[in-house]
């Protein structure tokens, strides 16, 4: 039978996803508690308090209901106040222009059948697969583009992304990303894409060029289906893992949204893919 505290654990706000300036938050909401019951009269009544309180900061992350929800547009507010960037910028998920990404269920079907079609997609018993010569030729293009540095690989982007939009590298709080964009636009505007994903999505471009079935254009959509086959990080080779895209400062923003199932990459701390 499950016990009563492993039913109140969060291990996706716990260990290495454990948001540190959440838990420092509320850990100085649960001192401040404490000394307002202890300068009450209440020293006992604190002492429960924060027994209590400091076992689900330890077991959960947070103490204060749903702090993942509402803490990113609270983190949000309070980076633009000081004139600092976001800690996570406007994502997208692919590369490909509004409309033609495959982010809809449609769109993404529309996508795999093509890529069935091209013999670029094959059944693997009850699952699909890369075809093993697309494999082995993204496998080798994502190996050269993880050489390179991030400028050379925002270039080789601008190569694959059709007229009309540039790529230039962006860093935010450590993190690297390759943002898409109209020349006239600033790239915080455009499609940033993670370090990795961005990796992948040149090399499968790349990969598919030589199927003459496909156009630059659903190359491009393409791409991002690629993802879902990754094993290992395109940039660092770790392995990339089943997760959660909850994160305190970072994750879900909706209230009326829960966390998604990503790949992720949690060396490079990318999200690759949501499943």
């Amino acid at each position: 039978m499950r016990s009563p505290l492993a039913s109140l654990a969060r291990p996706e706000h716990t260990g290495e996803r454990r948001c540190w300036p959440c838990t420092v938050a509320n850990g100085a909401l649960l001192v401040a508690a404490c000394l307002a019951l202890a300068l009450a009269g209440r020293p006992l009544l604190a002492a429960v308090v924060g027994v209590v309180g400091g076992a689900l900061v330890a077991i959960r992350g947070y103490l204060v209901p749903y702090t993942p929800r509402f803490a990113p547009a609270v983190v949000r507010r309070v980076r633009a106040a000081l004139g600092r960037p976001p800690r996570e910028p406007p994502l997208a998920s692919s590369f490909a222009p509004e409309g033609g990404d495959g982010a809809g269920d449609g769109d993404g079907e529309r996508v795999l059948e093509a890529l069935i079609a091209a013999g670029v997609v094959v059944p693997a018993g009850d699952d699909l697969a890369l075809s093993p010569p697309i494999r082995e030729r993204w496998e080798d293009e994502m190996a050269a583009l993880a050489e390179l540095n991030d400028d050379a690989l925002a270039a080789a982007a601008d190569a694959v992304v059709g007229e009309g939009r540039t790529a230039t590298p962006v860093s935010v709080d450590g993190r690297r990303y390759v943002a898409v964009h109209a020349p006239t636009d600033a790239p915080a505007r455009g499609a940033w894409l993670p370090r990795p994903a961005a990796t992948a999505d040149v090399a499968a471009v790349r990969a598919l060029s030589a199927v003459a079935r496909l156009d630059d254009a659903a190359r491009l959509s393409a791409a991002r289906a690629f993802r879902l086959f990754l094993d290992t990080c395109p940039t660092c080779g770790d392995p990339v893992v089943e997760t959660s895209s909850a994160s305190c400062c970072g994750g879900v923003t909706n209230p009326r949204e829960g966390p998604q199932s990503v790949l992720a990459c949690r060396a490079c701390d990318a999200h690759l893919i949501a499943l």
